[in-house]
């Protein structure tokens, strides 16, 4: 994205930032280019310095900073290092892409989606992996080996269960906090 073309800082800099004497021999496969705060800020993303940290830990993460600033955009920045745990692989097609690959209508995807109990993203946003797709392609086997209720209320079923796991890992956590109050 040209908003930011020139975010990488130059050489000499990165040797500096991290800690790295100019004339003293150093494993450049260990080097790691160093984010420009203020090309992020331009893009979108407040405090980039101030939250340094937490750029830096996404950066390992493998989220692009393109990723980063669509998700301040979304008030999400902070929440993306825990999506990785929930995360299927890297978003790579859109509503209306994984619809043509299962070979069913957005409509009826945008409908398994939300029987999973997921929010339905916008056609062109990436954001089903592969391993979605697969998992998805299960469903529209289903669908059309024994129809779309019994499909829908696989979903639904799978989508509660699922959700009823997630609070019980959530309990002990919470339990823990109100302890400690």
């Amino acid at each position: 994205m040209p908003f930011l073309e020139g975010a990488v800082l130059e050489f000499t800099r990165l040797r500096l930032a991290h800690g790295i004497h100019p004339k003293r021999r150093v494993d450049a496969g260990r080097l790691r280019w160093v984010v420009d705060f203020d090309a992020l800020e331009a893009a979108g993303i407040a405090n980039a310095r101030a939250r340094a940290p937490l750029i830096v830990y996404l950066d390992s993460l493998g989220f692009t900073a393109e990723q980063m600033v669509a998700a301040e955009r979304r008030g999400r920045l902070f929440g993306l290092a825990g999506d990785v745990l929930q995360w299927s692989g890297p978003p790579t097609y859109s509503l209306r892409a994984a619809a043509e690959r299962l070979g069913v209508s957005v409509h009826d995807l945008a409908r398994a989606w939300t029987a999973l109990g997921l929010s339905v993203p916008e056609e062109t946003e990436p954001v089903f992996s592969e391993a979605d797709i697969d998992g998805l392609g299960a469903w529209a086997g289903m669908k059309s080996g024994y129809g779309d209720d019994a499909a829908m209320g696989f979903l639904r079923v799978l989508g509660a269960s699922m959700a009823r796991l997630a609070d019980g890992a959530r309990q002990p956590t919470r339990h823990h906090d109100v302890a400690h109050q």
